[in-house]
């Protein structure tokens, strides 16, 4: 089963990466470390919270992305899943030509009600930049409340003080999301 799972998810990443490059974009590079797979439905064990999702976040004028995630974690506390960024607009902050596809790992997840964080590195990018320390590491939350969606990620770095992680529950500039819909559980 595990074997299973893990050619599921090295598919869909590899998916993810084949259609950002149809898109336009660079040739990603390689992750250095091959992202662990999301838990499947069938596979899921009792007391294990997942976040699933695939929507536009328009966080301010001029920055725009669209942020796919699908990652769980076990009642012991292993987490696993995976993010992929797609950016679609950065002039707000200066970056008219900024078009990039980020693949993540994520390893912290913090759910609370109806919000849960998470934290990522980033493994893979059409733009070799955002590989680089700091700029890898990505902290993100997503809140699900009276049927609408809201959704941030964004370099921890800039959003949250040093040394914190998606357990510390960080205030985020979460937006309303459209064009797709995210599902905690």
């Amino acid at each position: 089963m595990k074997k299973n799972a893990w050619k599921i998810a090295v598919t869909v990443i590899v998916l993810a990466i084949v259609a950002a490059c149809a898109d336009g974009l660079n040739s990603p590079t390689a992750p250095s470390a091959a992202a662990p797979a999301a838990p499947s439905a069938t596979a899921l064990q009792a007391g294990t919270r997942t976040v699933s999702g695939n929507a536009l976040i328009n966080h301010m004028p001029g920055v725009v992305y669209r942020m796919i995630i699908n990652a769980g974690k076990t009642a012991d506390g292993a987490v696993s899943g995976t993010t992929t960024v797609h950016l679609l607009d950065l002039s707000g902050i200066g970056q008219e030509d900024a078009k990039a596809t980020l693949v993540g790992r994520v390893h912290c997840l913090e759910f609370a009600g109806d919000s849960v964080w998470f934290g990522v590195t980033i493994e893979a990018s059409s733009d070799k930049s955002y590989l680089d320390p700091p700029l890898s590491e990505a902290i993100g939350q997503i809140r699900s409340a009276n049927g609408v969606d809201y959704g941030f990620s964004g370099p921890a770095l800039f959003y949250a003080p040093g040394g914190t992680t998606c357990t510390d529950r960080p205030a985020l500039p979460i937006m309303p999301v459209t064009n797709g819909h995210y599902t905690i559980r």
